[in-house]
């Protein structure tokens, strides 16, 4: 039952960050702050996904049998699987990276998710893009102060991982028309979502 209203718990806690911020900044830059949520991403492409192959492949194009080993190949780089000599799959017995093999388990590639080991189904990590009114008139460091008070509550959240949480390596954008900024992070979910 708790997960009917686990979104509305999640999307209420942003909107208890934001104005934990906005009330924070005001107080010390003595000027109304305002920041929002732009975007809120919980199943983003990956990489390795490949598009649906046509049946007649045009010349320079592979074979539909070439684009269904290349599909079964990121399958299993996906989801950590290998081959073993007799064509059965097993679990890769080393998630670090083994011989031939690189892991990004270790550490993420600034701009990439870590994803939290579980079922590959759930959703247990989102993408936020959030916008703010720009206060660089007032100080030359406030639009850091906010992306780092946004990110220090997301941390101190009951509900966030702060291990899995991290910027999303795009920084701060240029201030744009008529005087905002987005920035972003990936959110870890300390309870994944069952899908």
């Amino acid at each position: 039952m708790g997960e009917r209203y686990y979104w509305a718990d999640v999307l209420n806690e942003f909107r208890n960050i934001l104005v934990k911020v906005e009330s924070g900044m005001k107080s010390k830059l003595r000027t109304d702050t305002g920041i929002w949520i732009e975007q809120f991403i919980t199943a983003a492409p990956r990489p390795d996904d490949t598009g649906a192959a046509s049946t007649e492949p045009a010349e320079g194009e592979v074979s539909p049998d070439a684009a269904r080993a290349a599909a079964q190949a990121a399958f299993m780089r996906r989801y950590g699987l290998v081959m073993r000599g007799s064509g059965g799959m097993m679990a890769n017995p080393n998630p670090q990276g083994g011989a031939g093999e690189t892991s990004t388990a270790a550490t993420p590639t600034p701009g990439t998710a870590r994803k939290k080991k579980g079922d590959p189904n759930d959703v247990s990590s989102i993408t936020v893009t959030f916008r703010a009114v720009s206060l660089n008139s007032v100080s030359s460091e406030a639009n850091k102060e906010i992306v780092f008070s946004v990110l220090n509550e997301i941390k101190n959240s009951p509900l966030f991982d702060p291990d899995y949480t991290d910027p999303d390596g795009k920084g701060l954008s240029a201030e744009e028309a008529p005087g905002t900024f987005t920035f972003g992070f990936f959110v870890g979910l300390k309870r994944p979502l069952k899908l």
